[in-house]
């Protein structure tokens, strides 16, 4: 070997040696980390877990099922009903004032012709006694407490020969104009009348804030041949909320059939 070679190669041992040492003091300055710890995660690496686990039991921010939405519009009760009996009546047929409680009426239809006139009373009563009508029902009426605001309705229906049923209900006398050919209806206030003066029947103009239809009359109409049965329900209301929609939804009714 030549004397340059052997320079050369005492060069390059020197040089990796100067290597080692400096790799050798780098790595003697460092801590060793411990195979155990479990890494931290830096703020940009932090996440919030999306299911409600390992919260240590803090639901406060949790939503709460069911929790009233204040926004919700509060539904106002309606009031109870006074007075909380009706009943449908007729005169007795023994010519006395007496009033009957019917359910069932039997009765001949012709054309044109009066069925019946029936009085809602506020009375469950089989029979009532009394000189005159008016007396009766102010009688049962009085017996109850908080009727100022009471007023009373009607509800008919009936189905005809092509299969279509007919009901409405009535709060009104124009209320019974859509079915007039087959079956006309007439509406009395006998309650606020003199007494010994002949009166007719309501019109929509007669209507006034006190006005109590205590009674209605159902007449045949010219095309009451194709009726069935005839259903008629008498109610009370206290408040136009109880016959929204032409339905009545209190509980204070009674019904007459009167079949074909």
């Amino acid at each position: 070997m030549t004397r340059e070679r052997l320079i050369r190669l005492i060069w390059i041992l020197t040089g990796v040696l100067l290597a080692l040492s400096v790799a050798a003091f780098l790595l003697a300055g460092k801590t060793p980390q411990n195979p155990h710890e479990q890494p931290t995660l830096s703020q940009s690496e932090d996440k919030t877990p999306e299911s409600n686990e390992d919260t240590g039991g803090d639901t406060s921010t949790q939503e709460t099922p069911g929790e009233a939405d204040d926004s919700t519009e509060t539904q106002l009760p309606t009031p109870d009903i006074f007075p909380d009996t009706i009943g449908l009546y007729i005169p007795v047929g023994d010519g006395t004032k007496d009033r009957e409680l019917i359910g069932e009426l039997q009765a001949k239809r012709t054309a044109k012709k009066d069925i019946d006139c029936f009085e809602a009373i506020a009375s469950g009563e089989e029979r009532l006694k009394g000189k005159s009508f008016s007396g009766i029902w102010n009688d049962a009426w009085n017996a109850h407490a908080n009727t100022q605001d009471a007023k009373i309705g009607y509800f008919i229906s009936f189905a005809l020969q092509d299969g279509s049923v007919v009901e409405k209900i009535l709060l009104k006398p124009s209320d019974g104009k859509d079915f007039y050919s087959y079956v006309e209806v007439y509406m009395y206030d006998d309650i606020h009348q003199t007494p010994g003066v002949r009166y007719s029947h309501l019109e929509d103009k007669d209507m006034e804030e006190d006005t109590i239809i205590s009674s209605i009359k159902l007449t045949s109409g010219s095309k009451i041949a194709q009726v069935g049965d005839i259903r008629l329900t008498a109610f009370i209301y206290n408040d136009p909320r109880q016959v929204e929609s032409g339905v009545y939804t209190g509980d204070v009714s009674a019904t007459v059939v009167i079949p074909k």
